[in-house]
């Protein structure tokens, strides 16, 4: 003879969870990103709780949040007896970074002749937006439309989790770009984009790699300099 049954756990109703959209830590973390990028707060700048809950307004518990999140990203780094400062990167620390972007872009070029035309019709829209960039544009407008078409080139993966960590990389470049872009710099990335658009636009993958390709490891020279001086 059977026992009796165990009764079915009740099936729970729909969840419903009250979610803002950008909440506080998140608007603090992406200030003090943007400061970091700007080279305001360069590599090994404390970030003290007492000036910066009052610089911010906020309480220690809503800055803690924030400054997790970008020790999270490796742009803030808690050290020992000092509290957290902004992170140092060793010239080890810019080839790693480097050598992960290259896996990701190259990959990315690899895959154009495959991709959506409308993923395809972003990124020429984002290498015409720097190549639309005026001489006289300030390093923040410039840094911007050029890490525009980064992500534009690694949206072709079609992949959230490879755009995250994509953006986690770029994140740790930032704290190295301390400085401000001149008219020649700007000069020189619209003509490298430029030139990366006609290789695309001709259907010349190959060549617009190779392009890249030197672009990266020119880029990745310069910040190891800037990293070990």
């Amino acid at each position: 003879m059977n026992g009796p049954r165990t009764p079915r756990p009740a099936r729970p109703g729909p969840l419903a969870f009250a979610m803002e959209r950008e909440t506080t830590p998140v608007r603090i973390a992406a200030a003090l990103r943007a400061e970091i990028a700007r080279g305001v707060l360069p590599p090994g700048t404390r970030i003290p709780e007492m000036e910066f809950t009052a610089a911010f307004g906020v309480s220690r518990h809503t800055l803690r949040e924030a400054i997790s999140l970008l020790v999270a990203e490796g742009l803030l780094t808690r050290a020992s007896f000092k509290g957290v400062e902004v992170t140092k990167l060793s010239g080890a620390d810019v080839r790693d970074i480097y050598a992960a972007r290259r896996l990701i872009e190259l990959a990315a070029v690899d895959a154009l002749n495959r991709a959506p035309p409308a993923l395809i019709e972003a990124l020429m829209a984002a290498i015409q937006a720097v190549v639309a960039v005026p001489l006289s544009a300030d390093s923040q407008t410039m840094n911007e439309a050029d890490i525009a078409v980064h992500l534009a080139l690694v949206a072709i993966h079609r992949s959230k989790r490879v755009t995250a960590a994509y953006k986690v990389l770029m994140a740790e470049s930032q704290i190295l770009l301390v400085r401000a872009y001149d008219a020649e710099d700007v000069a020189e990335t619209i003509t490298n984009h430029a030139a990366f658009g006609e290789m695309l636009r001709a259907g010349d993958f190959a060549a617009a790699r190779a392009q890249l390709e030197t672009r990266l490891l020119n880029s990745e020279e310069q910040l190891v300099r800037a990293a070990e001086e």
